[in-house]
């Protein structure tokens, strides 16, 4: 059987780490956390469950993970994570079959990852897959402001099992770090600010989730999640209009001057 290193990015995780780990152990030979200054019980928690952990100051979202990858140099896979990701047993048996028979020309697989809220899962991004599993020197992350990106050379295969995300504890926590998201991604996408951004994505956010996707069936936590990915949106937009407005000021301003000075 092909072995397995498990690469975990963390930062005062200790309310997810020890399920993360403990859900990749039946399957991985290696398990590496990358921590960027923890202050809580992250690592010693991590240690105590037989993970190395490397500490690294953060080098940005993709960086980061790149030097996590950069540390596996002897495993035949690399299975990336966060440390709000757990992996469920179906999954996990997935991955062992992969390890067990993947042809040569199998570079990497994808699987369903579902977003887990007080206490159950919701029909947010329902269907969703993310490509995380890849063959040692097929993979390398491609930097983006937010919500970087792996790129696996050769053929991905998708997998049955659901990767269980418990990012969100409660309704604050998913505002301020949707805000956090909304705030840098408005940033990176300042050509896209216009007002009519602005006034209709947010609602239609709204209906994408709660309706279409199905974020009704999960009562109350679906109609939250839905009204915060709607302000979010909102703020990336407002964010990225601001950042336009101004600079289309300072062009302006720019040109009066110079033809001031041409009189």
């Amino acid at each position: 059987m092909a072995s397995l290193a498990v690469t975990i990015t963390t930062c005062d995780n200790e309310r997810t780490i020890r399920a993360c780990v403990d859900s990749v152990r039946a399957v991985a030979n290696r398990v590496v956390v990358v921590d960027s200054g923890s202050k809580d019980r992250t690592c010693e928690i991590c240690e105590s469950l037989g993970a190395e952990v490397i500490r690294e100051p953060w080098r940005g979202f993709a960086a980061q993970k790149q030097f996590a990858i950069d540390q596996i140099q002897s495993e035949d896979w690399i299975l990336l994570l966060d440390s709000d990701e757990i992996l469920e047993p179906d999954l996990v048996r997935s991955i062992q079959r992969l390890l067990d028979d993947a042809p040569e020309e199998i570079s990497g697989a994808r699987f369903r990852r579902r977003h887990w809220y007080k206490g159950g899962y919701v029909h947010i991004e329902w269907g969703h897959t993310v490509a995380r599993l890849f063959r040692r020197g097929r993979g390398r992350m491609i930097s983006r402001v937010v919500h970087e990106r792996l790129d696996i050379d050769g053929t991905i295969v998708r997998i049955g099992g659901v990767c269980r995300h418990e990012s969100w504890t409660d309704v604050n926590d998913c505002f301020a770090r949707n805000l956090k998201y909304a705030q840098f991604a408005g940033r990176s996408q300042a050509k896209s600010g216009s007002a009519w951004r602005v006034i209709f994505h947010p609602p239609w956010t709204f209906l994408r989730y709660y309706f279409f996707q199905g974020a009704f069936l999960d009562g109350w936590r679906g109609f939250e999640l839905s009204c915060v990915l709607s302000m979010a949106t909102m703020i990336k937009y407002l964010t990225a209009h601001e950042i336009q407005r101004t600079r289309h000021a300072e062009e302006s301003a720019g040109h009066r001057s110079r033809s001031t000075d041409l009189e």
